[in-house]
Order: structure tokens, then sequence, then C-alpha cells
């Protein structure tokens, strides 16, 4: 899941990256030099604009945490399970996946 992102904190803007994203939380890539447990505007296409505290670093960028809104965690659910009939989690190709598990179990 690479989709473009906005942090706005204070009057920075960093652009970067949602690499993994959680119902309340989110990975990004992109901006460097946040401090921990700052506090900033995180803008996710589709989803809004979440209040976002910077939890960790990671090799890449950040691990972040929100409070979403009702409707916005609805919206982030069915981002992650691609309700709408998108290319994701829906789309597993089963037959792959079997010969992927049975070649992992015979090795």
């Amino acid at each position: 899941m690479l989709e473009p992102i906005t942090l706005k904190i204070g009057d920075d803007r960093h652009r970067g990256w949602l690499v993994n994203l959680g119902p309340e939380g989110a990975r990004i890539s992109g901006p460097f030099g946040l401090s921990i447990g700052t506090t900033g505007n995180l803008t996710i296409p589709g989803i809004g604009d979440l209040e976002a505290r910077v939890l960790a670093p990671t090799r890449d960028g950040y691990r972040l945490k929100f409070s979403p809104s009702i409707k916005q965690r609805a919206q982030i659910i069915e981002k992650l399970h691609t309700a709408r009939a998108l290319p994701g989690s829906d789309r597993g190709d089963i037959v792959r996946i079997i010969r992927e598990l049975a070649r992992a179990l015979t090795h």
C-alpha cells in the first residue's frame, strides 16, 4: 500500500508515503527529523485528516498513532479490505497460495 500522504506539524508540511495502515495507526516513509511524541495532522487520500502522534522511528520513516472518528475508522477498514472489489485482499490467487504453502511445508 503506497499512497501519498501529507503530515503537517505546526507550519511544516512533510510529504511522504503511506506504507502500512491500521484502524488506529500507520507507518509512513519520507519525512525525517521528527521528534517522538510530536503531534500533527496526517492527510490520507480517501479518509481525510487525522490528528496523529509520532510513536517511533522506522528504517525509512515513522510509526504513527491516531484516533479516527467512527466514519474515518469505517473508511480505513473499507480501504484495508477493498470492499469495492479493487485489487487487494479480495483478489487472492488461491492456487498460488496453496502451491506456496505446500512448498513451504515440504522444505
